[in-house]
């Protein structure tokens, strides 16, 4: 995207340039099939998915570690100069929530991505058919490896901004705010950034194949991309998306930060035997490794707040 970066690539989406340097060896398995034709418009539950039953009541634990680290991540967010964090997590199995710092107006970076991965699958729904081999090409480098030249191809076959928006629309993200002539600089808060990552855990506008085919990427992010919401997961089978961009008025965007860093990372985490979707987003960072530190520091905040509700009194 303009401006954008992979790994710490500078890209530029006008001049056509994209310069981009990995960082670490990219994850290997084998690539998920792009879904097949829709055949129907009924949805059913997908056993697979933990989180397509109904949630079953919020726990209540009485040794006090919803609180207290409730009131840890509260305390840092309110001292957090306003306009730079947002932060969000559910506990899929309880229902149980946590939601702390701005409700929107963050740019999304690369995160933008996961909704034009969205608008794919459902522009293929309803039109009955499959994603081409170049789309499931496409895909795969824009999430997998947050390839922004194949980001924004897709973007613009999909529609651009107005199909964004019809996605957030369809999958009840309400306060999306779409980029000028970019669209890292889309916008929203962490709770709508976990409004689309559910939208991937249960049965609703997606089918259980999209959903499939939407996870199995975010499940193979290469290597040196898994930072963020993951240091919050028992373990390595994490799905996650990551976007991180200094912001100054060389980037061809319209915008202009100073140089300063987005640091942002969504994902869906397992931890304590519970599915947790999580959101953290950042922005006026003075450094892209500081907002790395802070990132990693609030999601296992916040999943925490979400799998410990404070206690009933």
């Amino acid at each position: 995207m303009a401006g954008a970066l992979c790994a710490v690539a500078t890209c530029s989406f006008g001049a056509g340039v994209v310069v981009a340097r990995a960082q670490g060896e990219a994850v290997t398995q084998q690539r998920p099939a792009a879904p097949a034709a829709a055949t129907g418009t009924t949805r059913t539950a997908d056993p697979t998915t933990p989180s397509s039953h109904p949630p079953a009541a919020a726990t209540t634990r009485s040794d006090g570690r919803g609180a207290a680290t409730r009131s840890v991540l509260d305390t840092t967010l309110a001292a957090a100069a306003p306009g730079t964090l947002s932060v969000a997590a559910v506990d899929t199995e309880t229902g149980t929530r946590y939601r702390g710092g701005d409700r929107d107006g963050h740019w999304l970076a690369s995160v933008y991505k996961l909704l034009v991965l969205e608008a794919l699958l459902l522009r293929h729904q309803d039109a009955g058919t499959a994603p081409t081999a170049d789309e499931a090409e496409a895909a795969r480098a824009m999430i997998e490896h947050s390839d922004n030249r194949a980001g924004y191809r897709l973007y613009t076959r999909v529609g651009g901004a107005g199909a964004l928006a019809d996605t957030a629309r369809r999958i009840g993200l309400t306060d999306l705010g779409t980029g000028r002539s970019d669209p890292a600089f889309t916008r929203t808060g962490a709770a709508g950034c976990v409004r689309a990552l559910r939208a991937l855990t249960r049965p609703g506008e997606l089918s259980a194949p999209s959903r499939r085919f939407a996870l199995d990427l975010l499940h193979a992010v290469a290597t040196d991309q898994r930072w963020g919401v993951g240091a919050a997961a028992d373990g390595d089978d994490f799905a996650n998306k990551n976007g991180w961009l200094s912001v100054d008025d060389g980037n061809g965007s319209g915008e202009d930060d100073g140089g300063r860093w987005i640091v942002n990372s969504v994902g869906i985490v397992p931890a304590g035997g519970h599915q947790v979707v999580v959101a953290v987003l950042t922005q006026h960072q003075p450094s892209y490794a500081g907002g790395v530190a802070l990132v990693r520091r609030l999601a296992r905040l916040a999943v925490a707040a979400a799998r410990y509700p404070t206690p009933a009194r």
